[in-house]
């Protein structure tokens, strides 16, 4: 888990110095992809212990490694959700699909690929 947080603290310092806005989602699948990875080539001795990167742990992690001035943005979020949007407008006006065809998929939690790794949800149609 040490490991995991030093590196993870490295990947946000070099972001800020990027001026790469982060969302706390980005932040929490990034922590998951580095917590796998190192248990991956850790081997199996480490398979029992569970990390899913709540908001409480990145609280504590944020006040050990003295991040409280990361530079978290909604403007991240919404600058993904554009062009999302922006891809899913140019997809339905090249394929001709009518508005009949088009359906809202609501999930509890974003279905959006972070890091080459989509996280698990829960989809339904409305």
């Amino acid at each position: 888990m040490e490991n995991m947080e030093r590196l993870l603290s490295v990947w946000i310092e070099d972001q800020n110095q990027r001026n790469i806005p982060l969302h706390l989602l980005v932040i929490q699948a990034k922590a998951k992809s580095l917590y796998n990875n190192l248990k991956r080539v850790q081997g199996e001795g480490s398979q029992t212990e569970m990390f899913t990167a709540s908001r409480g742990w990145l609280d504590q992690f944020k006040r050990h490694f003295h991040l409280h001035n990361i530079k978290m943005s909604i403007e991240a979020a919404s600058a993904t959700a554009k062009k999302f949007y922006d891809y899913l407008k140019k997809i339905i006006e090249e394929d001709s699909y009518s508005p009949k065809q088009v359906f809202t998929l609501t999930c509890t939690r974003s279905a959006t690929e972070i890091n080459g790794e989509a996280p698990m949800s829960m989809c339904y149609s409305t």
